[in-house]
């Protein structure tokens, strides 16, 4: 019977998603953090923000894209120069987030894309996330949080004699009129002539904010196939390289 609560007041640019654990809101906040940072707060008190604690501050040119709560973890979807990755992190003194015993999962390719799954089971130590890069089709992969240990569990079917050993994928970083390093991930067949020019289809979007990952498609296949290179150019318009890629 207890009656809804605002956890903050609307206010104008401010940007929160909230979770729950162990009686304490976990706020995902733009508050005084262009790319985001994480913080917590008693829900009693949530509409005081100089209550709020930090958990996982803010890193300029790291975007926390989400989160997930863990009974002895938290997972942090981040993107980083070009790349959204996940970061572990174990629950220290007091309930706190330490830092210092957090690891990036580690993926086998230089450019991909890895994003936080479905995960009902907060007293779990297996982190269920999807994976693709320009060369592995969707993923669903379980990783151990504390073995560091990954099963795959699903790939996406892609139909023909489709082989993701054939081909290759690089990020390069392009120059700028402005100076302005801008990435750019590659992909290609493995026995392509690098040494030689090659025709090749360069891709750009940057707007609103949203950003052009490096994810599988099964389109392109036949482009590679005939001789062609496949460039995404991550421009800024997107948010790439933090939030400011988007705003500057």
């Amino acid at each position: 019977d207890a009656e809804p609560q605002l956890v903050l007041p609307r206010e104008r640019d401010h940007e929160y998603d909230v979770d729950h654990l162990d009686g304490r809101f976990y706020i995902r906040t733009n508050w005084e953090a262009k790319d985001f940072r994480l913080m917590s707060v008693a829900p009693s008190e949530s509409a005081d923000k100089s209550k709020w604690r930090v958990e996982i501050p803010a890193r300029d040119g790291v975007l926390l894209r989400g989160f997930e709560l863990f009974e002895d973890y938290l997972v942090a979807s981040e993107r980083q120069n070009g790349i959204a990755g996940l970061r572990v992190l174990k629950w220290g003194r007091g309930g706190r987030a330490d830092a210092e015993a957090g690891h990036a999962i580690a993926m086998d390719e230089p450019v991909y894309f890895a994003t936080i799954g479905t995960n009902p089971e907060v007293e779990s130590s297996t982190l269920r996330l999807q994976y693709t890069s320009m060369t592995t089709p969707w993923s669903t992969i379980d990783y151990d949080m504390e073995t560091r240990e990954r099963v795959v569990k699903k790939v996406q079917r892609v139909l023909g004699d489709f082989d993701a050993d054939a081909y290759a994928t690089e990020r390069v970083m392009v120059t700028a009129r402005d100076g302005t390093e801008v990435p750019v991930s590659i992909v290609h067949r493995k026995d392509l002539d690098r040494s030689q020019p090659q025709p090749t289809l360069l891709y750009a979007y940057g707007s609103y904010g949203h950003s052009m990952d490096p994810t599988f498609s099964s389109v392109r296949l036949s482009l590679l196939d005939r001789g062609f290179i496949y460039a995404i150019a991550h421009v800024r318009g997107g948010q790439e390289m933090g939030r400011g890629w988007y705003e500057d």
